[in-house]
């Protein structure tokens, strides 16, 4: 899941060639543990540990194997649509790019700045012989996609739970508004792209230039992935894959749920993965520890669960995501005879290119 920010990693991860670049990189680590120690304690406050692994002493194993399935069925779905951005540039398949995926998500677990982003380039790169420019474009458009549907998905979440607190109505207005803005002006970059960032290029002269830069990079970098959704079929494809990829996440947030005899309205999940894709988004420590617990505690809280048992249900979810990367993900490189180490240095080349 977790899963944003090609120009943040360029500009964090930029120290390996030289001293000069080393105090940056402690920075970015030592930033990322603070965050997720802040996160951690507002997961763990209120809670107590021996009712916490009470909880997990009884989860139900049960729940274990349709969680792994949906995860796995996740990633396979995210190939599909990888495909799809990428099919104005190149024709593979779907199989070919399911290994550069799970590589990234190893790699986004163990490396700061979610620099397992340029993993994943790298990768592709090699895999399908394509330049690193093309795989960046179809992410950048991948994470477009990515953005509106969480955001619909939380939308949804707090329109629904609205009756578990008259807030979430209004927190569920101004998420829809959000989502429509949002849908119209990835409507307008697709249609006119290179109108689009022109305007915005006017529009932001009085941003700092290190900010304008990136944006505008961002968005030119997205080129080649946006000229695929000029056709429909490809844009109903990327639309479907995009909502049933999450879909499969919301089913592992159920999957916990249910493991820990939480029985919640739908709105929970929804609430529950919104609060956790945001989360992950931010620049924390590698393994998004805090990150999932907080979207945890706060998202069900609504719901009447008690912290001990949103947190049990946290550590569930987290243990098997885990898992599950780390398994698909050593597979993938010894499929690609690949090692990571090199893969990462790769990565760190093009962060600083």
């Amino acid at each position: 899941m977790s899963e944003l920010g090609h120009d943040q990693s360029r500009t964090l991860n930029g120290m390996s060639n030289g001293p000069s670049r080393r105090p940056g990189r402690r920075y970015v680590v030592l930033l990322g543990i603070a965050i997720s120690g802040a996160l951690l304690w507002l997961a763990v406050r209120g809670t107590n540990v021996s009712e916490i692994g009470s909880a997990l002493a009884t989860a139900d194993p049960v729940w274990i194997v349709p969680y792994l399935l949906a995860a796995y069925a996740s990633y396979w779905l995210k190939s599909f649509r990888w495909r799809w951005l990428l099919s104005s540039a190149c024709d593979t398949r779907a199989r070919k790019l399911f290994a550069p995926i799970m590589i990234g998500h190893l790699g986004n677990l163990v490396l700061p700045a979610q620099l397992g982003e340029l993993v994943r380039v790298v990768c592709v790169s090699k895999q399908i012989r394509i330049p690193h420019s093309t795989a960046l474009s179809s992410m950048v458009v991948e994470r477009i996609f990515d953005l509106l549907t969480v955001l619909l998905i939380f939308g949804l979440a707090l329109l629904l739970g609205a009756e578990a607190s008259p807030i979430l109505m209004r927190a569920g207005m101004i998420v829809a508004t959000l989502t429509v803005v949002l849908a119209m002006v990835t409507t307008a970059y697709v249609a006119w792209t290179h109108e689009f960032v022109s305007i915005v290029g006017a529009v932001t002269k009085r941003l700092p230039q290190s900010m304008r830069v990136r944006l505008l990079s961002s968005l030119e970098h997205g080129v080649t992935g946006v000229h695929a959704l000029r056709r429909p079929s490809v844009l109903a494809r990327v639309v479907v894959y995009s909502l049933l990829h999450w879909g499969c996440w919301l089913l592992c947030v159920h999957f916990s749920l249910a493991a820990l005899g939480i029985d919640v309205p739908v709105s929970a999940p929804l609430l529950v993965l919104g609060l956790a894709v945001a989360s992950v988004t931010l620049p924390t420590s590698p393994g998004f520890v805090g990150a999932i617990q907080v979207a945890f505690t706060i998202g069900l809280a609504p719901f009447g669960v008690g912290p001990d048992r949103a947190f049990a249900a946290s550590v569930y979810y987290h243990l098997l995501a885990v898992t599950a990367v780390i398994v698909l993900g050593l597979f993938s490189l010894k499929q690609m005879g690949q090692t990571f180490r090199r893969a990462r240095e790769d990565a760190e080349k093009i962060a600083t290119a």
